[in-house]
C-alpha cells in the first residue's frame, strides 16, 4: 500500500472512531465541565495520564524484553498510546493487548512470546493493583466510615489476592 492510501486510511480510521466517541458523549456537557476546572487540575491530571502512559511502555519494554522479545523504547511507547486508544473503543481491554501483540508480532517475533510478554505485563498491572489497594485499605477505610463501603472493599482485596494466587 503507498504511503497516501495509507495515510488516508489511517485518518478514515480516526475520524470513524473520532465519530463513534463524540455520538455517545454530550460534548457540550463536556466542554462545560472543562471550562469550569481549574487550568493547573486539568494540566495536573494530563501530565498523570502521560506520566502513567509512559511507565507503563516502560514496564512493558522491560517484560518483553526479558520474555526475549526486545523493541524500541519509542516505538513501544507508541503502540501502548495506540493499544490506549483502542482500550477506549472496545468494550475490553482485548482490543489494546491483541494491538500490542500484533504490533510487536510484525517487528519479526514470535506470536506466542508476543502474547506471554503483553499476559506477563496484565498481570503485573493486576498485581500491582492489588498491592495499592491493600497499602491504602487504611485511608479508604477512614474516608469511607460505612461498614458496607468497608466490607466490600476488604472483599474485593481478598478477591484479588486470592485470584493473583490462583493464577
Amino acid at each position: 500500500m503507498n504511503r497516501v492510501a495509507s495515510l488516508a486510511l489511517k485518518l478514515l480510521v480516526t475520524g470513524g472512531l473520532l465519530y463513534v466517541i463524540a455520538a455517545k458523549v454530550d460534548l457540550v456537557h463536556v466542554m462545560h465541565l472543562v471550562a469550569e476546572m481549574p487550568a493547573a487540575a486539568l494540566l495536573g491530571a494530563l501530565a498523570l495520564l502521560v506520566a502513567q502512559t509512559v511507565v507503563t511502555a516502560y514496564r512493558w519494554w522491560l517484560i518483553m524484553d526479558a520474555v526475549g522479545v526486545p523493541l524500541p523504547p519509542g516505538a513501544t511507547l507508541k503502540a501502548v498510546f495506540v493499544s490506549l486508544t483502542l482500550n477506549q473503543c472496545f468494550p475490553s481491554y482485548i482490543g489494546g493487548d491483541a494491538y500490542r501483540v500484533y504490533w510487536s508480532q510484525r517487528r519479526g517475533h514470535a506470536v506466542g512470546a508476543c502474547a506471554r510478554g503483553v499476559l506477563i505485563d496484565r498481570i503485573s498491572a493486576v498485581v500491582v493493583l492489588v498491592l495499592l489497594l491493600a497499602l491504602f485499605l487504611p485511608r479508604l477505610f477512614s474516608v469511607y466510615p460505612s461498614e458496607e463501603i468497608r466490607l466490600g472493599l476488604a472483599l474485593l482485596l481478598a478477591a484479588g489476592v486470592a485470584g493473583t494466587m490462583a493464577f
